[in-house]
C-alpha cells in the first residue's frame, strides 16, 4: 500500500487585512492582493463586526480562493484584528493591508526578495511616500528610528516582518488608542529584533486617502497623546530614553504635544504631568517653537490661551483674506 503524506501549507508570508466598514473598496484590497505575481501567501481577512457587506465579501473570496482565510470577530477594534490575524498566520513572514487600500502586483516580490538569513524586517515605500536609503539597517539603528519615528514611516504597511518578532505584548494596546497604536507595535516589534532591516526604495502600496476614514476624522487631543505618549516611553528602554533625547526624541515628543493640544483652550488637569515632563525635557530640544506656540506649550491658563488662540485664529483668517 502508498501511503501519501500531505504536508500541511506553510506559505511565505501571511497578508493579514482587518476589515471594517470598506464595503466600497474592500474588493479591490482583496483583487490587487490576489493578483500579486508572487502566490506563496495566505490571506487572512479579519472582518472586526463590520456592520455592512463586508463581512458577506470576505466569504465570497474564500469560497473562489483557498488563498483566503476569513476570521470574523465581535467588533473590538484594529489592534485586536492584527493580533487575531497574526495568532492565526501560517507564513514565516507577515505583512498588513489596510481593506481601502491597495498594493502593485510586484509588491511581495520586492519585499520577499530580500528576505535573507539574518534579516527580520524588511521596509518598502508607498505611493508618495519616504524611507531611509535602499541597504541594510542596524540594530540598534532601527531601534532608535522606530523610537523617534523618524526616516520611515511608523504605520503597518509596506513592510515585511518574520513572525517570530511577534508576542503577546505586541498588540497590548488599549482599543481607546486609535491614532498611534501602529507606532507602538512597531517600537515593541524593534526591540524584537535578532537580525537587521532591509530598506528598499521601491513602491510596494498604494495609500488611499479616504476622507471617513479614522485617520482623516479623528482629531488629535492631550488625553490621546498622553496615553500615546507613556505607551511608547514605556516600550523604550529607559536608558535608550536617556539616549535619544538630545537625538530627537524631545523634539518628537513636544511637537506631538503641540500638535494635540495647541487648538484646545482648556487642557484636561489629567495632562499636567504629561506636560511638566515634556518641561522638564525642554533642555534637550533645539525647536524654535516662535512666540504663540511657547506661550501655549507652558499655559495651563484657560483665558490666556483662549486669547493666544483667538489671536492665532485671527492672524491667520487674515493672512487667508490677503
Amino acid at each position: 500500500m502508498l501511503l501519501i503524506q500531505y504536508m500541511p501549507f506553510r506559505p511565505a508570508i501571511s497578508v493579514i487585512v482587518p476589515v471594517y466598514k470598506t464595503e466600497l473598496y474592500l474588493q479591490e484590497c482583496i483583487d490587487s492582493i490576489l493578483a500579486q505575481n508572487f502566490t506563496d501567501f495566505e490571506l487572512i481577512l479579519v472582518d472586526d463586526g463590520s456592520p455592512d457587506k463586508c463581512g458577506k465579501i470576505c466569504d465570497l473570496n474564500a469560497e473562489r480562493d483557498e488563498r483566503v482565510r476569513v476570521i470574523h470577530q465581535i467588533n473590538s477594534g484594529v489592534t485586536r484584528a492584527r493580533a487575531n490575524g497574526v495568532a492565526a498566520a501560517k507564513g514565516e513572514f507577515i505583512t498588513f493591508v489596510d481593506s481601502d487600500d491597495t498594493i502593485p502586483p510586484h509588491s511581495l516580490a520586492i519585499l520577499h526578495q530580500h528576505a535573507e538569513d539574518g534579516i527580520d524586517i524588511i521596509l518598502g515605500r508607498f505611493e508618495g511616500g519616504y524611507g531611509p536609503a535602499t541597504g541594510i539597517i542596524g540594530k540598534k539603528e532601527y531601534q532608535k528610528m522606530s523610537a523617534i519615528m523618524e526616516a520611515y514611516h511608523v504605520g503597518p504597511y509596506a513592510k515585511l516582518y518574520r513572525r517570530h518578532l511577534f508576542d503577546s505584548e505586541t498588540f497590548n494596546i488599549p482599543r481607546e488608542l486609535i491614532i498611534g497604536e501602529d507606532a507602538i507595535m512597531n517600537i515593541r516589534i524593534a526591540y524584537k529584533l535578532a537580525g537587521k532591516v532591509y530598506s528598499t526604495d521601491k513602491v510596494v502600496y498604494y495609500y488611499r486617502k479616504n476622507d471617513s476614514s479614522i485617520t482623516q476624522t479623528f482629531v488629535r487631543n492631550p488625553e490621546m497623546d498622553m496615553l500615546l505618549q507613556k505607551l511608547r516611553l514605556s516600550s523604550i528602554p529607559a536608558d535608550d530614553v536617556e539616549r535619544f533625547l538630545p537625538m530627537g526624541l524631545a523634539n518628537n515628543l513636544i511637537l506631538f504635544w503641540m500638535s494635540a493640544s495647541c487648538h484646545v483652550k482648556k487642557l484636561p488637569p489629567s495632562t499636567e504631568a504629561h506636560q511638566k515632563y515634556l518641561w522638564r525635557i525642554r533642555k534637550y530640544s533645539n525647536l524654535k517653537l516662535g512666540l504663540y506656540p511657547t506661550l501655549l506649550f507652558y499655559s495651563r491658563n484657560t483665558l490666556l490661551r483662549t486669547v493666544v488662540i483667538s489671536l492665532r485664529n485671527l492672524a491667520h483668517c487674515l493672512m487667508v483674506k490677503h
